[in-house]
């Protein structure tokens, strides 16, 4: 079992998007390496926002092994991020 997998999906034009990369951040820093965290650009990676069905920005996916666990769509704390996370680890 690999560890989980978090994408944050999200556009350089998106006020609330802003919000939500801080949010990444400041997970990151909390979590550490126990979760990979990526960073997607709508506007750049069209084959993931096609494959992950992406239709609001921000949008958070976290998988684990390959299977969705949850979604998040609008802006989400990284302390309910943290909570979901720690469960799949």
């Amino acid at each position: 079992m690999g560890k989980p997998v978090l994408y944050g999906f999200s556009a350089v034009w998106c006020e609330p998007c802003k919000l939500q990369v801080f949010e990444l951040e400041k997970l990151r820093r909390s979590m550490g390496g126990s979760v990979e965290i990526n960073e997607i650009d709508v506007d750049m990676e069209h084959e993931l926002v096609s494959k992950y069905r992406i239709s609001v920005v921000p949008t958070v996916i976290i998988e684990k092994d390959e299977s969705i666990v949850h979604v998040f769509e609008g802006v989400t704390h990284s302390s309910v991020l943290e909570d979901v996370l720690k469960r799949t680890l």
